[in-house]
């Protein structure tokens, strides 16, 4: 497309003669390349349908650019008038026009097709995953009968590995969550009188939970 409108372009910038009509005809080409490049932001965001469907208009744009070219190449010589009064034996520069905005027309219907689905994608609602996650391990709770309060959450190793690893955070920023939720719990369990030996031993077999994920995690699988 872009070289066929090149070609109309250079054919009225060499003409003997320009008249109106081949001006016309060269600022409606110009039209077409700069609505092309407002569309050409949205191409990559079209289904393969909608991009199929935009190959094959501009394929007929490109048509219909080398017949104006031909048409603007005839007006910008000697004997453009006598060529201008054979009314009927060819296609005019209006009738050249006409498929022009066709084809634009079913280009722009393309273009807001793929303008409105990106539009919707930002109105889409997103997931929280940790919240999600938590979400889950509550549901999983509640259908096998357990307690799924907050107390109950952090004192399980695998929900609580569960939460970090959709957070995203990295390992020393887990690490550091622990060493928090180790201090919490200590103080928590010892105002209801549990041991701190108990306490200890929950905590090293929650660190070792997270070591033996880690390493699972780091492993090449077969």
């Amino acid at each position: 497309v872009c070289s066929a409108a090149r070609g109309v372009l250079q054919v009225v910038q060499a003409s003997r003669t320009v008249i109106n009509d081949a001006l016309s005809a060269a600022k409606r080409t110009i039209d077409v390349l700069e609505l092309l490049q407002l569309m050409a932001e949205n191409v990559e965001r079209m289904d393969v349908e909608s991009r199929a469907s935009v190959e094959d208009r501009m394929r007929e744009l490109q048509r219909v650019l080398e017949e104006v070219r031909s048409a603007v190449a005839a007006f910008g010589k000697k004997g453009w008038l006598r060529h201008a009064l054979k009314v009927g034996r060819r296609n005019t520069l209006s009738q050249l026009d006409s498929e022009i905005t066709d084809q634009l027309d079913m280009l722009l219907k393309c273009y807001n097709l793929a303008r409105d689905a990106h539009i919707i994608d930002r109105l889409q609602a997103r997931e929280y995953a940790v919240e999600a996650e938590v979400q889950r391990q509550v549901a999983a709770r509640e259908t096998n009968g357990e307690a799924f309060d907050a107390d109950a959450l952090e004192k399980d190793t695998a929900a609580v590995r569960g939460i970090a690893d959709a957070s995203g955070v990295t390992d020393a920023e887990f690490q550091e969550e622990i060493s928090e939720l180790r201090s919490e719990m200590r103080d928590g369990f010892a105002s209801t009188g549990i041991k701190l030996d108990e306490i200890q031993a929950m905590m090293e077999k929650l660190c070792e939970y997270v070591r033996l994920e880690d390493l699972s995690s780091a492993s090449p699988t077969c």
